[in-house]
């Protein structure tokens, strides 16, 4: 049994739990960036996707197309859960066109 019922505001607990847990490891992790279809460094050399990305000052170079990076377009590229509201359209159609150049919606890299 893992539990016993308990009357209202009733304090305690039955101590019989069998197994104890010993935690090996502590894993920090990042709640805001995107490890898994995001931007990643790769020994000094940033990819998106299956396609390496140049940067220059703000802006992205993918192949041969620059894309001016806003603020916008910065956070919907890094951030795991960006609001979409706070994009305009022009850098939602450059975001989309982004993942479709890059295929950063269809490589994922398991490793992190």
């Amino acid at each position: 049994m893992l539990h016993k019922k308990k009357g209202l505001f009733e304090k305690g607990f039955t101590p019989n739990w069998t197994e104890v847990f010993t935690i090996s490891k502590v894993q920090r992790t990042d709640p805001i960036t995107d490890h898994t279809f995001g931007l990643k460094d790769k020994d000094g050399q940033f990819l998106l996707g299956d396609a390496e990305v140049g940067i220059d000052g703000n802006d992205l170079i993918i192949g041969d197309k620059r894309y001016r990076g806003t603020q916008c377009l910065w956070g919907l590229i890094t951030m795991k859960n960006p609001e979409p509201s706070f994009a305009t359209e022009e850098d939602k159609d450059k975001y989309w066109e982004i993942l479709e150049k890059t295929n950063a919606l269809y490589t994922v890299d398991v490793r992190g």
